[in-house]
């Protein structure tokens, strides 16, 4: 895995915009905070969303109630 060079702060800006590649790949802060960015998490996220629709229930809106259900919860975990 390839970490980044630099030792930029990740912000919230920044990780909003990676975007998953082939392979996954280790970013970091510089700090010990490190990021774990992978293609196969947006597939299942991207299935589970396909599964809502199916059984009839807006994703959009399941992942809000489920936010506001659980703040604290780790928004990968959505």
């Amino acid at each position: 895995m390839h970490q980044n060079s630099d030792t930029r702060m990740l912000t919230e800006a920044i990780i909003r915009s990676i975007r998953p590649l082939r392979h996954a790949r280790k970013l970091t802060d510089g700090a010990g905070l490190y990021l774990l960015v992978s293609l196969d998490h947006a597939r299942l996220r991207h299935q589970g969303a396909r599964r809502w629709l199916a059984a009839g229930i807006d994703p959009a809106l399941k992942k809000r109630q489920l936010r506001s259900a659980f703040p604290l919860a780790a928004p990968h975990a959505l």
